[in-house]
């Protein structure tokens, strides 16, 4: 019984022992067995992750390159474009220097031309043309005497004089002659033609667009401002045509009776005219009360004439009011009835 207690013992001690010993050496190892594949899972991982990294970074590289030549390409592509305008624009400035200095020099030769042409058209050259042709007329027919002389065998005196005044004459006419005013040859001058420049392809590319200013653009801005001005002056020609016309509908305004104030035409018409129509029938109810007094005083024929002659007259306007005059009607009746 003893020691078949000893025997279990001893193999719980072995096991303990074991289970002390030997079991955490095995998790041990297996901890670190895993931990090292963990490690190299992760080395794995970060090897993946830089190996990445760099080509990432050599497509970074490898794109901004690209970016900076396409950029370059476009620049130079710009630049060739912008030179090829300028000597265009060069080109086309010097034969448009060129053209205006032929037209400068044309149109001096026409006005010296005409400038000469008038001159030689005064009356004292046509009298001095006039008398070289005489002169060189006499000097002709003295040629054919002077032969006639030299066939006669009298000398070659009046020959040569008459040859010497032929000469003479006609050199003046030559000088005299108004002629026409020279017109000179009109001289074309050929512009070259505008550069087309070719475009070229579009480049998909992320680069910041370059801001230059084109020439397109310049003349662009240049045809507005010179449209603007153009409407500017034809409001104000507009404007001042309707102000023109205004002031001639309206004509020429006249100065109120007693007053600084101005009245047009019409106003001062219509203003005498009421003025005559109130004058007219006054002088008519002013006539019209004079009558009856005036048939009071007499009945008599020549004195109902009288009576209808003074109310034509006060009708006309030849009398003024008799009331308001101080003439009295009567007495001078009564004072023609007498001396009849």
């Amino acid at each position: 019984m003893g020691v078949t207690f000893g025997g279990g013992v001893l193999f719980v001690v072995a096991a303990v022992i074991i289970a002390a010993i030997i079991v955490p050496r095995v998790v041990r190892r297996r901890e670190e067995s895993e931990t090292l594949k963990h490690q190299e899972r992760l080395e794995r991982a970060i090897a993946a992750l830089a190996a990445t990294e760099h080509e990432i970074a050599d497509a970074r590289v490898v794109e901004s390159a690209r970016d900076a030549v396409t950029r370059e390409k476009v620049l130079q592509q710009q630049r060739k474009r912008e030179a090829a305008e300028r000597r265009a624009r060069i080109a086309r400035a010097k034969a448009e220097v060129a053209e205006a200095r032929l037209k400068a020099r044309q149109a001096e030769i026409e006005r010296r031309a005409k400038l000469r042409a008038a001159r030689l058209q005064t009356v004292f050259v046509r009298r001095l043309r006039g008398l070289a042709a005489l002169g060189f007329l006499l000097a002709v027919l003295g040629v054919l005497v002077g032969l006639g002389v030299v066939i006669a065998g009298n000398g070659a005196t009046v020959l040569l004089f008459s040859a010497l005044s032929a000469v003479i004459t006609m050199g003046v006419l030559i000088l005299l002659a108004p002629g026409k005013a020279a017109v000179p040859r009109q001289v074309t001058v050929s512009l070259p033609p505008r550069q087309q420049v070719v475009d070229p392809p579009a480049v998909a590319t992320q680069a910041e667009p370059v801001a230059t200013e084109t020439s397109m653009e310049r003349h662009r801005r240049a045809q507005a401002a010179a449209a603007a001005r153009i409407a500017r002056a034809k409001a104000i020609a507009a404007t001042r045509s309707r102000v023109t016309t205004a002031a001639a509908n309206s004509g020429a305004r006249e100065n109120l009776p007693g007053s600084i104030l101005l009245q047009s035409p019409e106003q001062s018409r219509a203003s005498r005219a009421q003025q005559r129509s109130a004058a007219q029938t006054q002088q008519q109810g002013v006539s019209a009360r004079a009558v009856p007094q005036l048939r009071a005083v007499s009945q008599r024929p020549e004195e109902a004439a009288a009576v209808a002659a003074v109310a034509q007259l006060q009708a006309d306007g030849i009398l003024q009011n008799l009331p308001d005059s101080g003439v009295d009607i009567e007495s001078a009746l009564r004072l023609r009835r007498k001396n009849a």
